[in-house]
């Protein structure tokens, strides 16, 4: 009596047949917009560029890991780019005074009190995400719009 052999599932393999053409679509339009840029311009592939665009997409980067274990937790956060611009805001006038180290830890501070704020409000108040996020928007685009006095 022999066992049954193991063999991997191939995920990517095991999509719909219309996941997988959108998928697929989306793959090779990607490549074709990298090989026409490459034609038009020959600082395109360049070490320098693709530096210059990982750094330009680097606050994008940073602020999609978040929200992504927020999605993958069936949650939603729309007070992310908001929370962003109070932050920055606070942040930037405290480093332009002179003091980076805590212009620093008070753009970390303040993200992360609007973001306990959101959780308390969707934890123990029981508010659905949607609501609490969207109210944290409005909220943190007011303060940041105060703090900047209306500029």
């Amino acid at each position: 009596m022999s066992l049954p052999v193991a063999r991997p599932q191939w995920r990517a393999l095991s999509l719909p047949s219309d996941q997988l053409f959108v998928v697929i679509s989306r793959l090779i339009a990607l490549v074709l917009l990298i090989v026409v840029l490459s034609i038009l311009s020959p600082h395109f592939l360049t070490w320098t560029n693709l530096i210059n665009v990982l750094r330009q997409a680097s606050l994008q980067f940073m602020m999609s890991a978040g929200l992504t274990i927020v999605i993958l937790t069936a949650g939603i956060d729309l007070s992310i780019g908001a929370v962003l611009g109070l932050s920055a805001c606070i942040s930037a006038s405290l480093i332009s005074g002179g003091y980076v180290a805590i212009g620093i830890a008070s753009a970390l501070l303040s993200g992360l009190a609007c973001g306990m704020i959101n959780g308390l409000l969707v934890t123990v108040g029981r508010i659905p995400p949607f609501i609490a996020t969207y109210g944290m928007l409005w909220i943190a685009f007011g303060l940041g719009y105060v703090f900047m006095k209306g500029e």
